[in-house]
């Protein structure tokens, strides 16, 4: 029967830069910028086709992330299987940003007896909560 006509093998010639750092796929591109394949009518990702070739299975429920932060980068040494949580700590996004945060905006510490964490998992500052308690309760 042969190598599949879209085998990774191939696509590693035919589709990848491997010049640089970052191997770069040059096939199709999809509209959220990472790279798109098929072998046989089935859709792949690319960097996902290439995480289990050269590194194994991908966990149930975990993503294949590109640590360059490339997203047509196929190079295993750059490609990780984690979980959606830790995809999104690892990201520049508002949730990450804050989860990093040890002090509130006026500076008192996320941390230990001053640290809330409210009923939906927010942090919040015991010491600004107070502030506010009282402000509102005076009618400030």
């Amino acid at each position: 029967m042969g190598r599949p006509r879209n085998s990774v093998e191939r696509m590693l010639v035919v589709d990848v830069d491997t010049s640089g750092e970052c191997w770069t796929w040059k096939g199709s591109v999809a509209p959220n910028g990472y790279g798109k394949t098929a072998i046989g009518k089935k859709p792949y990702l690319p960097h996902r086709l290439f995480y289990e070739h050269f590194k194994g299975a991908i966990p149930e429920g975990f993503n294949v992330i590109q640590s360059c932060r490339n997203r047509l980068c196929v190079n295993p040494a750059h490609l990780e299987a984690m979980t959606a949580q830790e995809k999104n700590l690892r990201s520049t996004s508002p949730s990450a940003v804050n989860a990093v945060k040890s002090s509130c905006v006026h500076g008192h510490p996320l941390t230990g007896p001053n640290l809330y964490v409210t009923p939906n998992g927010r942090r919040q500052c015991r010491t600004c909560r107070r502030t506010a308690s009282r402000k509102n309760s005076q009618g400030v």
